[in-house]
């Protein structure tokens, strides 16, 4: 847990997560998701999907976590999240969504992958 926590005080991630957020324009939203999926380990997932499906995982363990999101995070949405992660449907839906966020990271490595092993030009 304490990775996933230094790697969310990368400013990075935190720029990349704000605009997501926040960011007035949806071209501006969709190229931070791009960049909040880049910077986003694969580990990192399965490590968030694993707490999320764990029903004795305490809010102290979450609170630790998104600890270095405080600045980046409105206070609204710091408290729509404490009460999801209190219910199981909320963390299943959470788990999906990182199950897909996860597959897209992966099928873009692959592409990224395949096309340096072709020896494009434009990767």
């Amino acid at each position: 847990m304490r990775t996933i926590a230094a790697r969310l005080q990368s400013e990075e991630i935190k720029a990349a997560l704000e605009d997501h957020l926040y960011a007035t324009e949806a071209r501006v939203r969709r190229d931070a998701f791009r960049d909040l999926i880049r910077a986003t380990e694969v580990e990192d997932f399965d490590i968030l999907i694993d707490m999320l499906q764990d029903e004795e995982v305490s809010m102290s363990a979450w609170n630790e976590i998104l600890a270095p999101l405080s600045d980046v995070i409105s206070w609204r949405d710091k408290v729509y999240l404490q009460i999801a992660l209190r219910r199981q449907p909320e963390r299943e839906r959470f788990a999906e969504m990182l199950q897909s966020h996860r597959l897209f990271k992966t099928s873009e490595e692959a592409k990224f992958q395949e096309c340096i092993s072709s020896n494009a030009r434009r990767c």
